[in-house]
């Protein structure tokens, strides 16, 4: 719950008087992720944790995949000391992987559909790419800000040009527990720069998520506040990608169904010694981890740079 409750802590750094003046609203990203770990490091001075600075890691990469994906913030809470399993049930996690958006209009008409790749983008990576070791402990965070009201400055919308609703986007706006039925990636095909960021193989998976939501804004000036703040929680989710599903489930345990050829493989290993089916089993999970990163940022191949022969001829006089 720490970083719940650093998120509340988010208003007094960007706006409040006494503070180094950031000047956070012209920034981008890497702004607001260094707002938010100076609220990590409140709560981490509040509760006397030693040497707090050492909890955080920016831009963790994410282990075990070739393309270079990293977290914008990394929280490691485990030297705290303060969990336990009645308080993981209310969210508390150890190892806590946060990514993190900021959008705001910087003159012309701001990329919509491109942010609303980005969005899943981080979604995805956050249900997927988190290392097998952390998958009972880990808190994934998606810490999206808006300059302004998102929909009334057209950051992202819910209505397509087509007519149909997102009804995700409204869920993952408004405070609260939801559960995000589809993310109808397959409706998106019409905007390429939806899978800018993406990648367009997506376009025919399907994922479901359950998000706690918290919001802040200034409660009298909805019309125009200076910011809007949310703090996605993913409680649980499935994704389903090229023929395999990932489901994180509440209670925290993770469940790959891989395609036929891969089930039948793993029916070898059925009888096999209890490290061996582990082993397998681990395999299973990282070989999708690595197809899914794979699609999101393919390899460029690279370019040979044609050697320059050496010229030891003697200069012309």
């Amino acid at each position: 719950m720490l970083i719940e409750q650093a998120f509340h802590n988010l208003p007094e750094i960007l706006v409040g008087s006494g503070y180094a003046k950031q000047d956070y609203q012209k920034g981008f990203e890497a702004s607001i992720v260094g707002a938010f770990s100076l609220a990590v490091l409140q709560e981490l001075n509040g509760r006397n944790a030693p040497n707090p600075i050492s909890f955080l890691f920016a831009e963790k990469r994410y282990p075990d995949i070739e393309p270079n994906l990293r977290a914008d913030l990394f929280v490691n809470l485990s030297r705290l000391f303060t969990g336990s399993e009645d308080y993981a049930d209310f969210g508390f996690r150890f190892s806590n992987w946060i990514e993190a958006k900021y959008f705001r209009k910087t003159g012309g008409t701001p990329p919509i559909t491109s942010n609303l790749g980005l969005i899943v983008a981080d979604l995805l990576r956050l249900i997927v790419l988190v290392p097998k070791e952390d998958h009972g402990r880990a808190g994934r965070y998606f810490l999206h800000v808006y300059k302004g009201d998102p929909l009334k400055m057209k950051l992202i919308k819910v209505q397509r040009d087509d007519g149909t609703k997102r009804e995700w986007v409204e869920k993952l706006l408004a405070a609260g527990d939801h559960e995000i039925k589809d993310l109808e990636l397959s409706k998106e095909q019409a905007w390429p720069s939806f899978f800018k960021h993406l990648g367009t193989a997506f376009d025919s998976a399907t994922c479901e998520l359950a998000v706690t939501n918290y919001r802040i804004v200034p409660p009298h000036k909805t019309d125009d506040p200076s910011y809007t703040l949310i703090l996605t929680r993913i409680n649980s989710a499935k994704l389903v990608f090229n023929g395999t599903s990932m489901t994180l489930n509440a209670d925290r345990t993770v469940v790959v169904a891989p395609v036929v050829a891969a089930l039948v493989a793993a029916a070898h290993v059925a009888a096999a010694p209890a490290d061996a089916a582990a082993a397998a089993a681990a395999k299973v999970v990282n070989d999708f981890r690595r197809m899914v990163a794979d699609t999101m940022k393919p390899k460029k191949p690279r370019k040979k740079r044609a050697k320059k022969a050496a010229n030891n001829a003697a200069p012309t006089p």
